[in-house]
């Protein structure tokens, strides 16, 4: 894939997650057109979202003031909840095979934009 298609990827992720708060969809159709393993797919992509969280909230706290603190408390406290999925997806991950694990991505993001549209 061009290095054009990675930058159009995650400058347009990069502009939903700073204006709507969601810039998982361009890596999420990124990813599978690469020619990674899918644990190597699955870390990519949740290595990507830790290493940007600190930035996103930064970029709240400072350029929008919408980063309270109730909101921070609310996320800390969801976190375990959180973990306990991506723990339990995680083992679930571990069992499928890199086109498995793109079909069934694709087929969330497209029930997730369905539930969004409507």
């Amino acid at each position: 894939m061009s290095k054009a298609c990675f930058n159009r990827a995650f400058s347009i992720s990069g502009i939903l997650a700073g204006s709507v708060g969601t810039g998982g969809s361009p890596i999420a159709l990124w990813v599978p057109s690469h020619e990674f393993p899918a644990k190597q797919a699955r870390a990519f992509t949740m290595t990507l979202l830790l290493i940007n969280a600190p930035i996103q909230i930064l970029l709240m706290l400072l350029l929008t003031q919408t980063m309270t603190a109730e909101i921070f408390l609310l996320a800390g406290i969801m976190t375990p909840v959180i973990y306990l999925g991506a723990e339990i997806g995680v083992r679930i991950g571990n069992r499928f095979d890199k086109p498995m694990l793109t079909r069934i991505e694709l087929f969330v993001l497209a029930l997730v934009w369905l539930v969004a549209i409507f």
